[in-house]
């Protein structure tokens, strides 16, 4: 009888820590103004899944927004984590919003070491995006305007990968918790062309290191070493000539509770794009929302600002910038191939 009744409370003792450090309340769905769709394609014989809010109000010519998961997550949990808040965002701004699920729970990113199953099996991740997107217009009978992208952690790494490999076909992104990687670990051929680009960091994320270094999950996965938070924004305002035009400190909304700290910086370059840095002091591996703690385990949650209104901010203000700038560069290789 003593055995069993010490069981029981180790179990129960297991479960608490196990609550208290990898658990995450999520806020109930609210009523929305639109459908939540299901779909699958079958990419390189492989059956992929995806599903998409689609608000009741839409015009012909709508935006897109990919919303890219964590490694060991799925499209569904991502959905809750972001407190369903793109999907209300949808409702009014003629937007799309497609929630892709990763191979096994992964994506197959620019960093040679990190080996999910999406990396050993080369999975063509970019292909699935292409043909959501594709399914979509010709399901809807619609026509995308703007491809915006959203991704947190290993979902950063992949918009990273689009970014450096297919820099035309997104008009800006939001890269949470993810730095590009070093030289030695980079599996992947950059284009070098600017992309209006939103990153948060945080100072004391220990997976994916503020200061550069190797990434380490829980000290379990090893994913080889990636730059600073800085040396990242560097690349990507090294690619035109960006000039910071604005840096402030975000005004806690609870200045005695608040144990981190927000500061933003704008950059903009002569086309009107915009690259914008958040540095989340004392901020772990986590996104800055009002609604939630993430896992304890990832370190602390920022309440200071919403980061998917943030980003949908962010995302509005390049919709026009980032969409002329492509159009004057596919205009300038055409003349090229004309005149050669």
């Amino acid at each position: 009888m003593l055995i069993k009744v010490i069981f029981v409370l180790l179990v129960i003792i297991c479960i608490s820590v196990y609550r208290y450090y990898f658990g995450q309340k999520y806020i109930p769905e609210p009523n929305l103004r639109g459908n939540i769709l299901k779909s699958s394609l079958i990419i390189g014989k492989i059956k992929r899944k995806y599903f998409y809010f689609i608000p009741s109000k839409l015009s012909q010519n709508v935006n897109l927004l990919f919303v890219l998961h964590g490694a060991q997550d799925t499209g569904t949990v991502f959905r809750k984590r972001t407190a369903y808040a793109f999907d209300k965002i949808a409702e009014d701004e003629n937007l799309i919003v497609v929630y892709p699920n990763g191979y096994k729970k992964s994506w197959n990113d620019c960093r040679k070491q990190a080996r999910y199953p999406s990396k050993l099996k080369q999975i063509d991740d970019f292909k699935f995006l292409k043909e959501i997107k594709s399914q979509i217009e010709n399901s809807h009978n619609l026509e995308i305007n703007n491809t915006f992208m959203f991704g947190y952690s290993n979902g950063g790494q992949l918009i990273n990968r689009i970014c450096l490999e297919h820099p035309q076909w997104i008009d800006a992104c939001c890269v949470i918790a993810a730095n590009l990687p070093v030289p030695d670990n980079l599996d992947c051929n950059p284009k070098n062309i600017t992309v209006p680009i939103m990153i948060f960091c945080g100072t004391n994320d220990k997976t994916n290191p503020y200061h550069g270094g190797l990434v380490n999950v829980l000290g379990i996965k090893k994913l080889g070493h990636v730059k600073s938070c800085n040396e990242t924004l560097k690349y990507w305002s090294s690619l035109s000539d960006y000039k910071l035009i604005s840096s402030y400190f975000v005004e806690p909304q609870k200045p005695e509770k608040e144990e981190t700290t927000i500061v933003k910086q704008i950059w903009k370059n002569s086309m009107g794009n915009s690259i914008t840095q958040v540095i989340v002091h004392g901020g772990g591996h986590t996104i800055p929302n009002i609604h939630m703690d993430f896992p304890r385990i990832l370190g602390l949650t920022n309440h200071d600002i919403n980061s998917f209104e943030e980003a949908w901010g962010f995302f509005k203000g390049n919709i026009n910038e980032s969409t002329n700038a492509q159009h004057v560069v596919h205009i300038t290789l055409a003349v090229w191939r004309l005149v050669n």
